[in-house]
């Protein structure tokens, strides 16, 4: 690939990095700047060994790349033969019958699409502006912890000066919900840096272990302080299979051990006593799964069609529960 479209790709998925630690606007304007990117190196960055295309097949042909396609495209036939189903078989429920709108409702397919042409503008960009690619992923988001840290315990939050935001409190601690104004996407999102943090510490890789250590350990606390009690499961097993499969010798044991006394210690606190007691979390949950098992027996093959159980499960309420807030 020619240095000018190497430069491209770069600038263009950097941008979309940073842009992940950001409002959801944020990161749809840095994704379409990067699609923009990839897709004019791919025209402009020449053929033949190096390019742009080359890349392209080189993820394609891998054998991980193979089942990313092979999983996506499964997918996508099982999107579109839901919305088939509800578009010739639609259902109503409370007065809400949904429309398929074919457009709108698979427009997310693009961000599954969008993996193999992002993974080939990485592997195409030479050694040193992939380490930078690298530091740019984990400086925003620690940059994005240190903010999240004031909301905790302040429920300070830039957005709020904009948006009120229903900040829960739990045992004087405050919800994490950064710039996208949702806890649960603070914690599918943050997790990933968190990981790969702290398997560039294990790694001796930049920044070093021990600043790579306090670095993780924030963004911990930022991934606890979501109050997302999946996430106060999945964590501490992500750890303990961390520990297992990339420490080694005696201290991997130690570092699971360390892990579940963590895990003790932490359940003792006021805080994440008042979260496990919320007992309002559940019951809508729950309220909703027995819902959408509704739907899975109307529709066992194709279901209520993609993304239109939401307004049909509004449906519901109106109509069998009433007395139910949902």
């Amino acid at each position: 690939m020619r240095a000018d479209a190497r430069g491209l790709t770069f600038w263009g998925i950097g941008l979309y990095t940073l842009t992940l630690f950001g409002s959801q606007a944020m990161m749809s304007i840095g994704f379409f700047v990067a699609v923009l990117a990839t897709l004019s190196a791919g025209i402009w960055g020449g053929k033949g060994p190096g390019s742009y295309g080359h890349s392209v097949s080189q993820v394609w042909g891998s054998v991980w790349g193979r089942r990313y396609v092979r999983a996506t495209l499964l997918l996508i036939t099982a999107f579109v033969a839901s919305l088939v189903g509800a578009a010739l078989l639609p259902v109503e429920v409370g007065g809400v019958r949904p429309e398929v709108h074919w457009v709108r409702d698979l427009g997310k397919i693009i961000y599954l699409a969008w993996v193999i042409p992002c993974a080939a503008g990485i592997v195409a960009l030479s050694d040193a502006r992939f380490e930078s690619l690298r530091r740019i992923f984990l400086g925003s988001a620690f940059f994005a912890w240190a903010f999240c840290l004031i909301e905790l315990f302040t429920s300070l939050n830039p957005l709020g000066l904009v948006r009120n935001l229903p900040h829960a409190s739990f045992g004087g601690l405050f919800t994490v919900m950064w710039l996208y104004g949702s806890y649960l996407t603070v914690a599918s999102v943050m997790i990933f840096p968190f990981f790969y943090l702290l398997e560039r510490a294990f790694a001796r890789a930049w920044p070093g272990r021990g600043v790579g250590l306090m670095m993780a350990g924030a963004g911990a606390v930022v991934l606890a302080g979501t109050m997302s009690r999946t996430l106060w499961v999945a964590l501490p097993l992500g750890l303990i299979l961390f520990g297992v499969l990339r420490i080694r010798g005696q201290s991997r044991w130690l570092a699971v051990g360390a892990v579940l006394i963590a895990v003790g210690g932490a359940s003792q606190l006021q805080t994440v006593q008042a979260r496990l007691g919320y007992a309002r979390g559940y019951e809508q949950r729950i309220n909703l799964w027995k819902i959408n098992w509704e739907f899975f027996k109307m529709r066992p093959v194709t279901g209520v069609g993609f993304l239109k159980n939401n307004p049909l499960s509004a449906g519901y309420y109106r109509e069998f529960m009433p007395g139910v807030k949902g």
